[in-house]
């Protein structure tokens, strides 16, 4: 008699710091990896509750940890409160996700360390019983938690996610340079998985062809996290507008408005805000450009050398080179260069930039410089289905490496 064959789909839960249908890149990267995975072998361990009212991840159990709320630094007495944190709820935590590894049956974890949720998992999963897979997206010991609670404890977080990163069964990060940096301090093959591009996007890449331009229809999706960066780039290509061979116009996607902004000039600026995915994608594709500027400072190296903005597959997605500026050391002026996809500037000069500038914004549809590359570029880093299908395949072995299967 032959044993019963294993479920393809082992029971997994997915344990990290927020809920499956809290809002955030980090949730639109998950449900991008879990398509296809069947909801009752789904379960979720997290330490916040949900805070958004968006569809998010179905999962067959949400198992709530310790909440660890007012505790959270904040502005005032933040190394009070972390000290609270380490000593009272993280064992609290620690405790709940012991019980939650028992009650749900896992036979392999994703873990995703963020914030305060690697403590507990740092105490609790290396060495234990369940294997599991860590996806890094962010180092936890970036200059504002340093800020908030001092190098020492930001230090310990690190550790945690390194620790995790170390004994899991496999593992992924968000970018190049963090998959380089971690294979050197901790000895541990990776993998980069980030947030990719669909069979049907790539397609559509494969058959785009140039288009003769009437304007330069320049786009920004998403948050400004570096905005002397952001800004310096829009007085530049302010001050050479009049000169450019076409009309510019810069539009803005996302959920902030920047109209009150001291550099916003509505003469050439737009606003299009909350705009329902079909037809944000469709105005992406009659753009011409994605802008996609980063800190031109070294100030926070363990975010900007490390961390990927997810606008980039967006604007990839969508045909668009990108006008990336930045710091020579981060990961975007990395990838940008090492694979050709538009302009990779670290000028700090004004004058510098704008003669570069210049020379990428003329009258021919960027697509005939940049096209083929794009599409090299998003087949090698950004295929989707080859990511999901490699994290899959790791949680599968993981599971039956446990069971011997």
């Amino acid at each position: 008699m032959t044993a019963p064959e294993a479920n393809p789909f082992p029971r997994l839960l997915v344990a990290t710091e927020y809920a499956p249908q809290s809002p955030g890149g980090g949730l639109v990267l998950v449900r991008q990896m879990l398509r296809g995975w069947p909801v009752e072998r789904l379960e979720w361990w997290s330490c916040r509750p949900n805070y958004g009212s968006l569809p998010g991840q179905p999962v067959n159990r949400h198992f709530m940890g310790p909440n660890p709320g007012i505790l959270l630094p904040g502005r005032r007495l933040s190394r009070v409160r972390g000290w609270l944190l380490e000593r009272l709820w993280v064992p609290r935590a620690a405790a709940h996700l012991r019980r939650t590894l028992r009650e749900s049956g896992a036979e392999v974890l994703w873990v995703i360390p963020q914030g305060w949720s690697i403590a507990p998992l740092a105490r609790v999963l290396p060495g234990g019983p369940v294997p599991f897979h860590v996806s890094l997206h962010d180092y936890p010991d970036q200059r504002h938690v340093v800020a908030l609670l001092g190098a020492a404890r930001a230090g310990r977080l690190a550790q945690g996610a390194d620790r995790l990163y170390a004994a899991a069964a496999s593992r992924d990060a968000i970018s190049s340079p963090m998959v380089t940096d971690l294979r050197r301090r901790t000895g541990a093959e990776g993998a980069i998985n980030r947030v990719g591009l669909e069979a049907d996007e790539l397609a559509w890449l494969e058959q785009k062809a140039p288009r003769p331009l009437q304007e330069l229809r320049l786009v920004f999706a998403g948050t400004i996290i570096a905005e002397p960066a952001f800004e310096f780039f829009i007085r530049a290509l302010a001050g050479i507008r009049v000169r450019l061979p076409l009309p510019v116009r810069l539009e803005f996607f996302g959920a902030h408005s920047h109209r009150q902004r001291p550099w916003f000039d509505p003469v050439w600026m737009r606003e299009r805000l909350n705009a329902p995915e079909p037809e944000f994608r469709a105005a992406l594709r009659e753009c011409a450009w994605g802008v996609a500027p980063v800190s031109l400072a070294d100030e926070d190296p363990r975010y900007h050398r490390f961390s990927f903005p997810a606008k980039i597959s967006t604007y990839l997605g969508a045909g668009l080179p990108v006008l990336a500026l930045g710091h020579p050391a981060s990961s975007l002026l990395e990838l940008a260069r090492r694979q050709g996809i538009g302009l990779a500037s670290t000028q700090t000069d004004a004058a510098g930039l704008q003669s570069e500038l210049l020379r990428e914004l003329t009258a021919e549809d960027p697509w005939v410089r940049y096209g083929e590359n794009i599409r090299r570029c998003v087949r090698a880093e950004f295929d989707a289905a080859a990511m999901r299908a490699r994290l899959q395949a790791a949680l599968r072995q993981a599971a039956e490496a446990r069971t011997g299967a």
